[in-house]
């Protein structure tokens, strides 16, 4: 027989009993062989059992009709008696034709596979109409050979199971979804569900987790509270309240903690629920509002003035200490008053006009500030400013009030009216300007004095037209803005010089006093303050400082005179220090060249003007008068240049030149007229002062003596670098001589060795010179060597390179940064170019003319090598050209 089939070769009138096996062996249904069975007596005991149980039963042969069944299934069928169903189909009972199409479909996969299948849940539609959900199992029927012949159907009715789960899933899904932490625990407060929102709360992420940390009492900060709660539900009661609570990661929290009982149908405990909602940051919040609240209150405690709120009846939530202070009243006597205003205003019209003030603030709902005079407890009276207002809070109306004493202010305003009364006279005639502006800057009330200083007819129009000082006063606006600055800072200034616009509008120099007027509380009430006009000190001080600027001008002209003998270094320093002293637009420095031009030499010029440098004119640009005033050492000083009688070209021609007045003074040098020191105003007119014509008067001696010591510092440069050059030069070749050569040769040799690159040196020696000498004469060989220095001169291209008179008839060329290839073609030129003179030589034997012999020696300098040995080294090659027949170049290289 094989596994999990049922033997069915013994029938019993369609009933049978199976075997109990585990679910290692085969499920086989064994019928009974003997008649004599017990279960078979009567027959009918098997049908009660199976019509008793609370299980359908069911038994389709091969082709899925049915066999058999039980009255449950019967009913469930619809059918009166079990016998009915035999031979009909799934297609016959109750139901859709899906529904059938989905049991025969399974039915017949256990068939084929011979494998039961458990507890499977199917929907079926019952004869009375009801839908229900069936927990089926299905079992192959096999006879005795093991042929599978049919399938044996069992179910039972799971409907309000299925439900009651559906219900459960959905109050699942909402404890899931909930953001409050819900735990359950068993009866034993073993911990056995928790939802999401628990898990992240206290950081145990499984119940498995949290039971083995110890269960919930372990969440709870103080056991005593756990043992609390659980002992309440143990018997059967709920359990509200905060409690602290701690994480797994020992944080601590705070938690609203509601715990309920489980309890079956018959009232036994049989578990708990908890709901945790954190409630921490309420909490801190609320500590934060409770902190807040104590601190307004200090706030009120220590905020200076007198603070009351309170309703319409009476009674005060607030009345500070100050106030007890101001009236000499508690909080609790005013309170038993029955009626604060009485208290402040006992008398009969004040009262009246102090209620009159409180229904007016209730009526337009705004701030009323108001000076008032009360009476204390003492029987004394204070001036008060009270700022009342009227605030909303659950449908009742409350007064916020803000008492501040302002005795003593009030009695300095009124001791201030006496004293400006007082002192009125003495402001009134006083040689000063006198002042009192707001803070804010605005003139509150000014002396005659300061209207004449300003230009005004009377304080009035002064205070009427100057209605913004920064802007319409001060010359220079920076200048308010730091007095206001300082004035802020120290609550004094003094001695503040500025410059301001009379009514006129001209410029004078004031010197400013002012300070800080304050009440007794430190409340800024106007700045008050002295002004003196101190033009006519600036304008002496001015004069002092150009007169100590002129002659500090005159030593640094005469200093660089005494320091530099470089007239264009000087001539640059003087347009300099004359544009910046003078501050004009162009100083230049202009020379008569000897064709009667003149020529800009130097100039200083600002922008956005024109430059003249370089620029040469003619005197017939002029007119008379100006070459007459020149001639006769006369200055000349124009204004404005469309009043200075000139000729309408020469307007233009000044126009051009972007002159519109203009200082010039001429440069002597002897008799003679060397140039002129010119000042040009290019922005407009302007009116020269005589000390500044006095100035270029002055510079233009000066530039005198600077012109003459230049030039005789000039004539003196050309001499010595006669006497240089001739110190240098061989008196019969007029090339550099051995003297040049060693100094030439060592500068070249260290810039080799700086740079790494080759130098060559290229000694040449005319050959057979004795004889030439001994035959033609000493005069002819002069002439000779005069030829050949000649023809080596020639022979070298570049400026760096140097050909030398060495001694006698020997010749030396240095020549810079050439190698040994370059050496040689330069000494292959040279002889060329001597054969080229074809100067006769009778007594030669090296050829019928002159010829040379050559020897070269290039080298590498390093740091270490030496001067001489380079020399020698050239001098070993030119010996061996002499040695191999003469008329030949010898080339030796090495690099050091």
């Amino acid at each position: 027989m094989e596994l999990n089939t049922i033997d069915i070769s013994k029938k019993t009138n369609g009933f049978f009993k199976p075997e109990k096996k585990n679910h290692h062996q085969s499920t086989e249904l064994t019928l009974p062989l003997e008649p004599e069975s017990p279960l078979l007596q009567p027959q009918k005991m098997l049908e009660l059992v199976t019509d008793n149980i609370p299980q359908a039963i069911l038994w389709k042969d091969k082709n899925l009709r049915y066999l058999g069944c039980n009255k449950k299934a019967a009913r469930d069928a619809g059918l009166q008696f079990p016998e009915e169903i035999v031979g009909l189909t799934d297609y016959d009972l109750p139901g859709t034709k899906e529904q059938a199409d989905l049991f025969r479909e399974s039915d017949f996969r256990v068939m084929e596979t011979n494998t039961p299948e458990y507890n499977i849940r199917q929907s079926q539609l019952l004869a009375d109409g009801t839908q229900a959900w069936l927990d089926t199992n299905k079992i192959p029927l096999s006879d005795a050979s093991g042929n599978i012949v049919g399938i044996l159907v069992t179910y039972q009715d799971i409907t309000k199971r299925v439900e009651s789960e559906e219900y459960l899933l959905r109050i699942s899904k909402a404890v899931s979804s909930c953001s409050d932490a819900i735990g359950v625990a068993d009866a034993c407060g073993t911990h056995i569900y928790q939802n999401p929102a628990y898990s992240k709360l206290f950081e145990y992420e499984t119940v498995e987790e949290l039971n083995a940390a110890g269960g919930p009492p372990t969440t709870f900060l103080e056991p005593a509270v756990a043992t609390q709660v659980f002992d309440a539900i143990s018997k059967g009661k709920s359990w509200r309240g905060e409690v602290r609570k701690i994480t797994k990661s020992g944080k601590e929290i705070q938690v609203l903690l509601r715990a309920d009982a489980i309890e079956d149908r018959s009232g036994k405990l049989v578990g708990l629920i908890c709901t945790n909602t954190d409630i921490t940051a309420r909490k801190e919040t609320e500590k934060e509002l409770l902190e807040n609240f104590q601190l307004f209150l200090r706030v009120i405690e220590t905020v200076g003035e007198g603070i009351t709120l309170r309703d319409a009846e009476g009674h005060f939530a607030i009345f500070n200490s100050k106030m007890e202070q101001l009236t000499g009243y508690t909080k609790e006597e005013v309170e038993r008053s029955g009626n604060f205003l009485k208290l402040l205003y006992p008398e009969k019209d004040r009262y009246k006009n102090a209620v009159a003030r409180i229904e007016e603030i209730i009526d337009k709902k705004e701030i009323r500030n108001v000076e008032t005079r009360i009476k204390t407890k003492l029987d004394g009276y204070k001036t008060l400013l009270v700022s009342t207002s009227v605030l909303k809070y659950k449908n009742r109306s409350l007064f916020l009030s803000a008492y501040r004493d302002i005795t003593d202010r009030k009695q300095a305003e009124e001791a201030l009216l006496r004293a400006e009364y007082k002192y009125r006279s003495l402001f009134e005639n006083a040689i000063v300007g006198i002042f009192q502006t707001s803070g804010d800057g605005h003139y509150l009330n000014v002396n005659p004095a300061l209207g004449r200083i300003y230009g005004y007819s009377s304080p009035l129009e002064l205070i009427t037209h100057l209605t913004n000082i920064e802007k319409q006063l001060y010359v220079n606006e920076k200048r308010r803005r730091e007095f206001a600055r300082l004035l802020q800072k120290n609550d004094e200034v003094s001695e503040f010089e500025s410059q301001v616009y009379r009514a006129d509008g001209s410029i004078i120099w004031i010197a400013e006093n002012a300070r800080a007027v304050r009440d007794p509380q430190g409340e800024l009430l106007y700045y008050e303050g002295t002004v003196e006009d101190i033009t006519e000190r600036k304008q002496a001080e001015e004069a002092l400082r150009q007169q100590a600027e002129r002659e500090r001008l005159m030593g640094a002209i005469a200093n660089r005179i005494r320091k530099s003998l470089k007239l264009q270094d000087i001539l640059e320093t003087t347009v300099d220090e004359v544009r910046e002293f003078l501050q004009t637009d162009r100083a230049i420095v202009c020379r008569f060249q000897e064709d009667g031009t003149r020529q800009v030499a130097v100039e200083s010029v600002g922008a956005p003007w024109r430059s003249l440098q370089g620029i040469t004119l003619s005197d017939t640009c002029l007119p008379e008068l100006y070459l007459e005033a020149y001639r006769n050492n006369s200055v000349i000083a124009n204004e404005d240049i469309y009043n200075a009688h000139l000729e309408e070209f020469q307007v233009e021609l000044l126009e051009t030149l972007e002159i519109k007045a203009n200082i010039v003074v001429p440069i002597l040098q002897g008799e003679k007229l060397w140039g002129f020191l010119a000042a040009h105003q290019c922005s407009g007119t302007r009116q020269w002062q005589q000390q500044e014509i006095e100035l270029l008067e002055q510079l233009a001696a000066q530039l005198a003596i600077a012109i003459q010591q230049a030039e005789l510092y000039r004539k003196l440069e050309q001499a010595n670098q006669e006497l240089q050059r001739l110190a240098t030069l061989d008196g019969l070749t007029q090339i550099p001589n051995r003297r040049q050569f060693d100094s030439y040769l060592e500068g070249e040799w260290e810039r080799a060795i700086r740079e790494k690159a080759p130098i060559s040196l290229i000694l040449c020696d005319v050959d057979f010179f004795k004889l030439y000498n001994d035959t033609y004469g000493h005069q002819a060989g002069d002439g000779c060597l005069q030829k050949i220095a000649k023809a080596l001169t020639r022979s070298v291209k570049r400026s760096a390179d140097l050909v030398a008179r060495y001694g006698g008839e020997e010749f030396a060329l240095i020549l810079p940064k050439t190698d040994s290839n370059g050496a040689l073609r330069v000494a292959e030129r040279i002889r060329e170019e001597i054969k080229a003179l074809k100067v006769p030589h009778a007594k030669s034997r090296a050829s019928e003319y002159i010829t040379v012999s050559l020897g070269i020696a290039t080298t590498v300098p390093s740091a270490d090598a030496l001067v001489v040995e380079s020399i020698l080294l050239a001098d070993n090659a030119l010996y061996r050209a002499k040695k191999l027949g003469r008329d030949r170049a010898v080339c030796c290289w090495e690099e050091h």
